[in-house]
């Protein structure tokens, strides 16, 4: 039970993984394909577009996890613990409404 909780946890990592190999995969078949058989394959280019938009929402949420976005923190030394903390909050704050603002702009568009 371990295990498959161990793999659920890391689940975000294992999709990153497994699709940025798929569509460097499929995109160096076109290449070759269109290199040695002047063939184009029409589906690839979309395929990989889609593959990669998706590497990029499970990249983003595997750094999230990760701590590992980038954040300027340099002019927080200037400032008392408490004006970090407000600070940070509405960094925060506002980073969540710029993503629900886009999800709903995304929304609108595909629908």
């Amino acid at each position: 039970m371990e295990r498959f909780w161990g793999f659920v946890d890391n689940i975000e990592s294992y999709l990153c993984r497994a699709l940025l190999v798929m569509f460097v995969c499929l995109l160096f078949l076109q290449i070759l394909a269109r290199t040695f058989f002047a063939f184009s394959f029409s589906w690839v280019e979309e395929l990989s577009v889609y593959m990669f938009v998706w590497f990029v929402f499970f990249g983003a949420s595997y750094a999230a996890k990760m701590s590992a976005h980038n954040r300027v923190t340099f002019q927080f030394k200037f400032l008392s613990p408490r004006a970090i903390k407000y600070i940070e909050a509405f960094a925060d704050l506002f980073w969540i409404f710029f993503n629900v603002y886009f999800i709903i702009l995304a929304i609108d568009f595909i629908f």
